[in-house]
């Protein structure tokens, strides 16, 4: 049996979409600290471990680390050496 939300779609597939973006969002800030990426990921961190699943917890500190990698020094660029760390 497939959990329905509000909006009509499963459980699973907005507990995914809200990962794929905290993680998307906070590679393009990477290295920044921004708080606000942080304000919803610690949100999110913070529901009630029926409401969040594994993969949605992982997306979350993940973003945490890439949102805070070294230590708010270094980031993910585009260019010479760097290509090679995101490959």
């Amino acid at each position: 049996m497939i959990h329905k939300s509000s909006l009509g779609y499963s459980s699973g597939l907005l507990k995914q979409a809200i990962g794929t973006v905290l993680l998307s969002w906070a590679i393009v800030l990477s290295g920044s600290g921004d708080v606000e990426v942080l304000k919803h990921c610690r949100y999110y961190a913070t529901l009630n471990s029926k409401v969040i699943n594994y993969g949605l917890e992982l997306a979350i500190h993940e973003a945490i680390g890439i949102l805070f990698l070294g230590g708010c020094q270094v980031g993910f660029y585009n260019a010479g050496v760097q290509q090679s760390y995101l490959g």
